[in-house]
């Protein structure tokens, strides 16, 4: 009786530790699922900011382009 009384004891001890374990884990998968919320949204923050940056970039090379043609047109002027 002992024997099974021992058993009993080691097996709802494995089973308190088990449960302490899986509470852990499932803390720890609520943590890094909101580390990764957080990281989703920083991405799409900075995607939208390069997509804003590349557009500024274009504009700018198309207005250099044509400060470029202008001082070209006011330097052939002044030339002559």
């Amino acid at each position: 009786m002992t024997l099974i009384s021992d058993e009993l004891k080691k097996k709802t001890e494995e089973h308190a530790n088990q449960q302490e374990e899986i509470i852990m884990l499932v803390d720890e998968v609520k943590a890094m699922q909101e580390m990764n919320k957080e990281l989703f949204t920083e991405n799409s923050e900075l995607q939208r900011i390069i997509e804003a940056l590349k557009t500024s970039q274009t504009e700018l090379s198309a207005d250099m382009f044509d400060l470029r043609v202008c001082f070209l047109t006011c330097e052939a002027i002044v030339s002559f």
